[in-house]
């Protein structure tokens, strides 16, 4: 029995923080502990690349904290300041917020990733997903269809499938409506409740 997600309360009709929304930026959304475990190093490789090849329309929002962040932060050229944002700790009750803020959902993680919890979320709200193929990611994204997987510690793969969302809409809206049937599907918590029962 696998781990489930409320497709209630996270669910693509979200309401995004729209200071946020530009119809001249595309989001990428990242959720998780600022931990090396968690690859944002890797994501933040490959960001020069993304924001280049996009014209400066690709915009990181980074939802999470540790006592690592300034070590993150560091690693950001004065040139890409701009285009990627730590937003710290927030409100649990915030989160679906965040998700319907995205417009892609990307989880770098390096390894020893059991299942991603965040990647069901994300897809449940409707959310296309670029992953690492790591742990048991792949168990929840299903390449091609749900989001793309590259492989972990790859900034220049992880730059290609992103910049591959971003310039094709629809691919993204289609990945995103993929992903929240199998979150329905497959993972909706009232599903895995009565599995246990």
């Amino acid at each position: 029995i696998p781990n489930g997600v409320d497709v209630n309360r996270f669910h693509p009709d979200g309401q995004p923080f729209e200071r946020w929304r530009d119809p001249n930026r595309v989001n990428l959304l990242f959720v998780g502990r600022l931990d090396p475990r968690k690859g944002l190093q890797y994501l933040l490789a490959a960001m020069p690349e993304v924001v280049g090849r996009t014209r400066g329309r690709a915009r990181l929002l980074i939802v999470g904290d540790s006592y690592l962040r300034p070590r993150f932060e560091a690693l950001i050229p004065a040139a890409l300041r701009q285009h990627v944002h730590f937003l710290g700790h927030v409100p649990g009750a915030d989160l679906p917020r965040w998700y319907a803020t995205a417009d892609i959902f990307v989880s770098p993680a390096s390894g020893n990733e059991s299942f991603g919890i965040v990647l069901l979320e994300a897809m449940a709200a409707g959310r296309p997903v670029v992953a690492t193929n790591v742990g048991g990611l792949p168990e929840v994204v299903e390449h091609g269809a749900t989001g793309l997987l590259v492989p972990a510690g790859d900034p220049r793969a992880m730059a290609e499938a992103i910049v591959k969302l971003l310039r094709e809409p629809g691919v993204r809206a289609r990945m995103g409506d993929a992903g929240r049937q199998r979150a329905r599907s497959l993972f909706d918590v009232q599903h895995m409740v009565q599995a246990y029962e």
